[in-house]
């Protein structure tokens, strides 16, 4: 999968950043200072998006990233907050948008579960949603063990 972490410098988005490209996904990353084109070439070929930004400025984001996103592309975010950043996801992009809550954070950084909020794209689950919903789960496996849910669903 062609990933790209906005924030990739931070220290969650180091972490994911090592965590993707380890499990061999093609990822590729964006962080402050950057102008609209660079982040706009930064997204293009991406198949999956990931936030790694302030709450507060998730609104900001993806405003900036309206008419921008490739068809099909998977946003996701890692803030601490889910109602904001899934709102301002789906405001801006009507296609799979889904939070992220890592259980772990900057100040330890040790590989955890993650808690995977999905957006309203898979209110009508089918077939196709269901395969998209699994290669998500698939990408936050913890790779130190055998587990087979390393991921807790979230409600509302």
């Amino acid at each position: 999968m062609r990933i790209t972490i906005i924030g990739h410098k931070g220290k969650m988005g180091q972490t994911f950043f090592q965590k993707f490209r380890e499990a061999d996904h093609e990822v590729s990353g964006i962080d402050l200072p950057f102008d609209n084109e660079e982040l706009f070439q930064a997204v293009s070929g991406a198949e999956s998006i990931l936030f790694c930004i302030p709450a507060k400025k998730m609104e900001e984001m993806c405003k900036l990233l309206d008419g921008h996103l490739p068809e099909n592309c998977i946003l996701m975010d890692v803030t601490s907050v889910k109602i904001l950043p899934i709102k301002s996801m789906e405001k801006h992009y009507k296609g799979p948008v889904i939070g992220t809550h890592p259980l772990f954070g900057p100040r330890s950084l040790q590989y955890k579960k993650i808690c995977l909020c999905l957006g309203s794209y898979f209110s009508d689950m089918n077939e196709e949603k269901q395969k998209l919903k699994d290669m998500i789960y698939s990408l936050f496996l913890h790779p130190q063990t055998n587990t087979t849910e390393p991921w807790l669903p979230c409600r509302g």
